[in-house]
């Protein structure tokens, strides 16, 4: 395998409050016999944090004004991770007191690669109903050339921005009361199919076993 490109993982979980979302990605991501040591988890909140990523590091951030790339006469506010490039154990970056600080995560020179991502609560920091910043989107488009894998955890459809529904991700299903809305199914092509999975999960997990899952290989409109 080339070491400057692999094929990344990109796992969307979906699903509604204590239905086991962030406890299964924390069993399969931390928790298995692969176990990536450079796995940066942005929690909900330091609460969350502290009962589904009990033990974890937290990464600094910090803030330093440096010449503006496009006025060469002003400077700008840039925010990074010191240690970004560098840790080598699973760690926390809490982004929830200023979403900012999630600046440091997709830093053009200083951001995450070469590990996993996961990105717990996703609409705090990443917007459904806006556009993704650039480098935001630059990060989810060449996560095989920054050999990043990322796990998207969110509780309905809506929550997703409709960008990252057209860069190939698998949909891991958990019970949910909000089907696809209108802007998540322009973008899925075997919506259909999706549909009968969310009834059948859904029915599963009412009746039967509350942390039922099932997994979903999307086909975006536009692929």
């Amino acid at each position: 395998m080339s070491q400057d490109y692999r094929d990344p993982f990109y796992l969307i979980v979906v699903g509604r409050p204590r239905c086991g979302k962030s406890t299964w990605t924390r069993r399969q991501i931390l928790e298995g016999r692969n176990a990536d040591p450079r796995t940066l988890v942005v929690p909900a909140n330091r609460t969350d944090a502290s009962t589904t990523w009990p033990g974890l590091p937290e990464l600094s951030v910090k803030g330093e004004h440096l010449p503006d790339e496009l006025d060469s006469g002003k400077k700008q506010l840039v925010i990074a991770a010191p240690d970004m490039l560098t840790f080598s154990r699973p760690s926390l970056l809490h982004v929830t007191e200023d979403t900012r600080r999630f600046e440091a995560v997709y830093h053009v020179d200083r951001g995450m690669r070469n590990g996993t991502l996961v990105l717990d609560d996703m609409k705090n920091y990443i917007k459904s109903n806006a556009e993704l910043p650039s480098r935001v989107a630059t990060m989810f488009r060449s996560r095989g050339h920054l050999m990043l894998d990322i796990v998207c955890i969110v509780h309905s459809f809506d929550e997703i921005n409709r960008q990252l529904l057209t860069w190939g991700p698998k949909l891991v299903v958990f019970a949910t009361d909000l089907p696809p809305g209108d802007a998540a199914r322009e973008k899925i092509r075997n919506i259909d199919e999706l549909d009968r999975m969310i009834t059948r999960v859904n029915r599963i997990a009412n009746t039967t076993d509350p942390h039922y899952h099932e997994f979903f290989d999307l086909q975006a409109i536009g692929e």
